[in-house]
């Protein structure tokens, strides 16, 4: 990477940071360093290091101090090369033979290669290693203990030129790594590239080259692979051999990935020189280099020669396009005929068979583009390419191409519009991109819904998508489509951000696309950069000229809709700057386009509104200079504000202005009712669908006309107080400016009771709002929060809090509360540390009715808040007809007054909706936990159910019964049989049995883990305290504190009919002897695992000898502390007595037997606690 060098200030600055000290005290030193190096900033900093050696730099009485002379008679190194190597200049020779031999290796270098090289041990590196950190030569590397680092490229640099014979140690290094990786895969096909190319071994190199470069590529290292294909393609030439078919490799490869790298010019020549070699018969390579090509030209912002390269790729492959426009419209009829039949009928679209060849991929690619290009400049030719393609892809398998097409959807449908059909087939193509884990076709898909957000005017869905696809195409370096995206952003943004935000987006989309070089999308980011300013304000003349400048490259790059619209964007910052003339003149250029084009992009039609707009303002200030001039400018008015009401009925991100400019047309021409209508339609519209811009200038419209009538108007009024704040709230502080000038001229006393008026109005209109959405929420602290929330807001309140009664004993508790410090928020609730007032809570108490109370009024309640530095409080009761519920509490400690009857008055309604709703979501949550714990229940016992065998294993030697008996709650019981590592029919089988501590969902969810953790580490062949160990150290790192699993681990072994055991504080097992009918209790021991992080020591494995014909129990405490009417427990002696009684039954019978006498000593009491059980019998 080049470096590059610093000026004077820079340097001044990086020496004074290094020295801590001011730049002004560094001037002479900085000075003088940046004559020595010309400004490289690693030789700066060398010298530097070298003058604090010298104590030429030094630090005397806490400041730093150096001397001119002393600078000019330092003897320093002249280049970086010689300070580098001066710094090492008191190490032993072997060192710097090392040092040198690890340069050749690379940057980073794995000690074991490094002793392989040297015939050294890697213990006898360790010095020089250690010494070479000291000298700030190397790094170690913290994640791999067995690698370091050279510090930096020049101090490697530095050693890689004391090594004379370096081409014979390339060389030889290539053969080491190659074979200690004969399979040649991964990163280490990087290193055998570099090696083998420095080595002078051409062959190698040249075909690691190409492996490194692919690979490179694949992984969207884009410069990375241009330099390794361009290292293959100089081997080749180097050897005369540009006949080689590797040749063609190395071409499409570097011209292809520096088409992505940004290199347009350089892919250009590239792959042009790869199509006159490509041999005429490989069709199959020349359609895909054609392809390739045309991309370049097209991303270079050259569309014609694109198209022209695709067409003639296409009719070698044999598709030909209509070329007349009948043959085109009569194409896309029975193309959209049999779209409509894959609609209606998608099982049948796709055959069964092998997935689509590379013909039909290059081909779809190249339809593909060809639908994006025409879509700039032809919109029949766009429709039928897409229909064409889109048909032929689904009479294909699923792959990436017909995701690719279902990616185009939704600019194709909705220009129609037809939006279910874009989102439809958009949704299919980002969960086919996702199946294929195609990245780049996802990210598209997630671009195209951008636009369709917007065309639907749903900008915030966009914004979202927006954040998806830039994400992906950034990461994989598709820099025209991620311009795409940005854009897509800027439109929703226009609509929708607040205006600051948007100038931000738009500073990020410039940087990242001029860091890129796509000319196109730059033109694009600079349009939209000065179109944001116009609408805020505060474009400048600079930015006028730069916007008309990349309007008109934009033009001249073929891309007609997005020039229209730029034009249109143009036209609207001269307005808005009050240079009509020049604003009409654009207009002038932009109609000459639309009679010269067939354009029907949807994105591009606030043209119409914008050019109504410009001819209405014209005939404004012309109708009595020159009436005929001024009637024409009303008449293409006219023709604009139908074309925009027709535009907005079907795109409703230009519904609002449209019905602006037509209610202004019609209020020109007398028709006023009309145009009051009209504009009360666009302000209802734009209130649901937010765009503060757009609702200011709506409101302001209308409230101009309506004073030239009635200067005193109560609505104009309201109009101009809303149109205020929505220019605020959209950051256009020029309009909210004129706006307040507007109502400045108006009566003060007439100008406040209009607002009054206009608050009490949208409070009504928010209380019903609100007492909607709290009547829908049944979640109690969410709607105590709502509740609290409108309520602060609507009264102007500083500090609010909701006090409800306590079930058992009526008290009342703080629920919820806000504006109190951190501090008074973390104590315990009290009325004197809260400053709440009882006094004012008992009077409303007594009186069933909300009060408003001040510090000055009087009284008891008056001293509490005066003592509490609070101005004024209201207290309104939570009541239904049955019930008292609580308090409604707010306050306010910086004026008096902001509490009146109206704020009274609309709490007092607000309180009748707020205690139904909070009764209800009382009564909801009841019948909700109820219904919760039934589907945990149910869901754990599934859940329980499911990880436990379905029957005993068969395995030689032994037979097994077993049986769990839930209980009502659910219980952590667990066991399992688990075939272990074995040769055939000889495989041990492992029997697990468990009981995790706790009861519900999560003891149930714990054992799920549990059996999957021992599932997994039984199928390693270690010991089995080894796997209880290993357990342990997952579940303590998984579990939640205090939860733990007790647990006996056995492994029968069929070869040697032996048992052996490992326990983890489980009950005891108990064995029936086949001899002395006796049962013997075994202790287990252990510890139970997930308690604390370590047990190894605590675990052994045990055998448990036993002879034919034994019985093993294993159970759960669920069976020995079953409980019966009277208390009592089952007990350990009632178990012992029943396995000698079951005994002679078998292992099925013993198992049915205990079942039995456990379900009989119960009764009918419930039963709290899993019962489990074992039985395993030895053959006879």
């Amino acid at each position: 990477m080049a470096v590059k060098a610093f000026d004077a200030n820079e340097t001044r600055e990086m020496v004074s940071r290094v020295l801590l000290e001011t730049p002004d005290r560094v001037d002479g030193l900085a000075r003088y360093l940046l004559a020595r190096t010309q400004g490289n900033p690693f030789f700066i900093l060398e010298l530097l290091r070298t003058l604090i050696d010298e104590r030429v730099v030094r630090y005397e009485d806490g400041r730093c101090r150096f001397e001119q002379a002393e600078l000019e008679r330092v003897d320093l190194p002249d280049n970086l090369v010689d300070a580098v190597l001066r710094r090492v200049r008191d190490l032993p020779p072997s060192d710097l033979e090392v040092l040198s031999l690890a340069a050749v290796v690379g940057k980073e270098v794995q000690l074991e290669l490094l002793s392989s090289l040297t015939t050294r041990r890697i213990e006898d590196l360790v010095g020089t290693i250690d010494r070479a950190v000291d000298h700030q030569i190397l790094a170690r590397d913290i994640a791999e203990e067995d690698s370091v680092a050279f510090v930096h490229d020049r101090v490697r640099e530095a050693f890689y030129g004391r090594v004379d014979n370096v081409s014979e140690l390339h060389g030889r290094i290539a053969r080491e790594l190659e074979s200690r990786n004969p399979e040649g895969g991964g990163r280490v096909v990087y290193d055998l590239a570099y090696h083998y190319g420095r080595g002078e071994q051409s062959e190698k190199a040249l075909d690691y080259s190409l492996k490194a470069a692919a690979m490179a590529a694949q992984s969207t290292a884009h410069d990375l692979a241009v330099h390794l294909y361009g290292q293959a393609r100089g081997l080749l030439e180097s050897k005369s051999q540009t006949d080689d078919p590797r040749y063609l490799d190395a071409l499409e490869g570097l011209g292809e990935a520096s088409r992505l790298s940004g290199k347009f010019t350089e892919a250009i020549d590239v792959l042009k020189i790869c199509v006159r070699l490509v041999p005429k018969q490989d069709r199959l390579r020349l359609t895909r280099v054609l392809a390739k090509l045309a991309d370049a030209h097209f991303e270079r912002a050259e569309a014609v020669m694109a198209t022209k390269l695709i067409e003639r790729a296409l009719r070698g492959v044999g598709i030909h396009l209509p070329k007349s426009r009948l043959a085109m419209r009569c194409g896309i009829l029975w193309e959209f005929l049999v779209q409509m039949i894959h609609t209606a009928r998608p099982r049948r679209r796709a055959k069964p068979g092998a997935p689509p060849s590379a013909l039909e991929e290059i081909t779809t690619r190249l339809l593909s583009r060809l639908t994006y290009i025409s879509y700039f400049h032809d919109s029949e030719k766009t429709f039928y390419v897409y229909l064409r393609n889109l048909n032929r892809c689904e009479n294909l398998p699923p792959s990436t191409m017909l995701a690719a097409q279902y990616a185009l959807a939704g600019p194709i449908w909705s220009s129609i519009p037809w939006f279910w059909k874009a989102r439809r087939d958009l949704n299919l193509g980002i969960e086919m991109s996702k199946a294929f884990n195609d990245r780049h076709q996802e990210a598209c898909s997630y671009s195209y819904f951008i636009s369709v957000c917007h065309l639907m005017n749903e900008p915030a869905l966009g914004i979202e998508y927006s954040s998806k696809a830039i994400g992906i195409l950034r990461r994989i370096g598709e820099y025209y489509d991620l311009g795409v995206a940005y854009v897509f952003r800027e439109h929703c943004n226009s609509v929708y951000t607040r205006y600051s935000k948007a100038v931000a987006d738009n500073e990020e989309f410039l940087r990242v696309i001029r860091d890129c070089g796509v000319p196109q999308p730059l033109t694009w980011a600079l349009t939209y950069k000065s179109y944001h300013h116009s609408i805020a304000g505060t474009l400048t003349p600079e930015g006028l000229v730069e916007m008309q400048k990349s309007v008109d490259d934009n033009e001249a790059m073929g891309d007609k809709p997005s020039s229209i619209a730029g034009y249109g964007h143009l036209a609207f910052a001269y307005s808005r700057m009050g240079q009509l003339d020049r604003a009409l003149s654009v207009v002038g250029h932009i109609e000459e386009l639309m009679r010269a084009y067939d354009m029907r992009a949807p994105w591009i039609l606030e043209l119409w509104p914008i050019c109504a707009e410009i001819h209405m303002e014209v005939y404004l200030r012309d109708r009595a200079s020159d009436p005929a001039k001024a009637a024409d400018h009303l008449e293409r008015a006219r023709r604009y504000c139908d074309e925009a009401r027709r535009a907005g009925g079907k795109f409703r991100y230009v519904y609002g202005w449209a019905w602006q400019v037509s209610g202004t047309y019609w209020w020109i021409t007398g028709r006023k009712s009309r145009a009051l209508r009209a504009w009360d339609r666009g302000i209802r519209y734009v209130r649901h669908h937010p765009c503060d811009f757009r609702l200011g200038c709506l409101l302001r419209e209308a409230a101009r006309w309506i004073r030239t009538e009635d200067p005193k108007s109560r609505l104009a009024q309201e109009y101009l107080l809303e149109a205020k704040e929505a220019f605020e709230a959209a950051d256009c502080l020029k309009d909210a400016e004129e706006v307040a000038a507007l109502l400045h001229g108006a009566k003060q006393r007439e100008v406040h009771r209009t607002r009054q008026a206009l608050t009490f109005k949208r409070h009504l209109e928010s209380l019903l709002s609100v007492t909607q959405a709290i009547g829908s929420v049944f979640d109690l602290k969410e709607l105590l929060q709502q509740i609290l929330s409108y309520a602060m807001e609507v009264s102007g309140s500083e500090r609010g809090c909701i006090l409800l009664r306590a079930e058992a004993s009526s008290a009342l508790e703080l629920r919820v509360g806000s504006g109190w410090s951190r501090e008074v928020a973390a104590k315990p609730f009290s009325y004197e540390s809260y400053g709440v007032s009882l006094a004012l809570i008992e009077r409303v108490r007594q009186k069933g009715e909300a009060l408003v109370a001040g510090a000055k009024d009087g009284g008891e309640a008056a001293e509490e808040l005066a003592a509490s530095g609070v101005r004024q409080a209201m207290a309104v009761p939570l009541r239904t007809k049955e019930k008292d519920l609580g308090f409604l509490y707010l306050d306010n400690q910086m004026a008096d007054g902001v509490f009146g009857e109206e704020e009274l008055e609309l709490m007092k309604s607000f309180a009748i909706q707020a205690a139904v709703s909070i009764e209800n979501t009382s009564l909801v949550q009841s019948l909700v936990e109820q219904d919760r714990l039934k589907q945990e229940m149910q869901l754990g016992q599934e859940i329980q159910q499911g990880f436990l065998p379905k029957e005993a294993p068969v395995v030689t030697g032994l037979k097994v019964a077993a049986f769990m008996q839930p209980a009502r709650e659910i219980g952590g019981d667990y066991y399992d049989f688990i075939l272990r590592p074995g040769n055939n029919g000889s495989s041990p089988l492992a029997v697990v049995i468990g009981d995790v501590t706790g009861k519900g969902l999560g003891a149930g969810l714990n054992m799920a883990m549990v059996k999957t953790t021992l599932l997994t580490l039984s199928r390693e062949e270690i010991g089995l305290g080894e796997i209880l160990t290993k357990a342990n150290r997952i579940l303590h790192g998984q579990m939640t504190f205090g939860t733990f699993i007790s647990l006996l681990y056995l492994q029968w072994n069929p070869a040697m009919r032996a048992l052996s055991f490992a326990a983890a504080g489980h009950c005891d097992p108990l064995v029936l002897r086949a001899a002395t009918s006796k049962v013997e209790r075994i202790p287990s021991g252990g510890i139970a695992l997930g308690l604390i992080p370590e047990i190894e020591s605590k675990i052994q494995e045990r055998a448990l000898p036993l002879a034919p014909g034994d019985h093993v129990l294993l159970f759960t405490d669920g069976v020995i502390e079953a409980q019966n009417a009277r208390g009592e427990e089952f007990g350990m002696e009632r178990l012992t007595e029943a396995v000698q009684r079951h005994g002679p039954r078998g292992a099925a019978g013993l198992a049915a037997g205990l079942r039995e006498d456990v379900a009989a000593f119960i009764g009918s009491e419930a039963q709290y606690d899993d019962i489990t059980l074992i039985v395993l019998e030895v053959d006879r």
